[in-house]
């Protein structure tokens, strides 16, 4: 009976190791900071870095809410860019969103997770 008792534990165990891993490391985190104000006609860049302390792969990235006429948002790497010359005045929410898959040291794919922060922008 013990026997069967490990046996069932190890099996178990081993079909949930990657939701333990899932659970046990740490997940990618948007900067915390505030994006400098811009004004209208006038350039406009400013970058936010995705932190993680894990290899991940970037699967999607894509903006929710509005952005400005005349800026726009692109991510290289780690980097979300918003840049270009705003043509409309306001004060703007925009949220930047991620789906990574965490990578092990062999390049297995682990777990897949969405990160979103929401940032606000104030044209002048």
């Amino acid at each position: 009976m013990k026997k069967l008792a490990l046996a069932l534990f190890v099996i178990v165990a081993s079909s949930c190791s990657a939701a333990i891993d899932c659970l046990t490391d740490s997940k990618p985190e948007w900067e915390r900071k505030t994006l400098s104000d811009g004004m209208r006609f006038q350039p406009y860049e400013q970058t936010v870095e995705l932190y993680s302390d894990n290899m991940v792969t970037i699967r999607e990235f894509d903006v929710d809410g509005n952005l400005p006429d005349g800026l726009m948002a692109n991510f290289d790497g780690s980097t979300a860019r918003i840049s270009g010359t705003p043509k409309e005045l306001g004060n703007f929410q925009l949220k930047l969103v991620v789906k990574v898959v965490s990578e092990d040291s062999d390049g297995n794919a682990g777990c897949e997770r969405t990160i979103s922060k929401t940032y606000k922008l104030r044209i002048n």
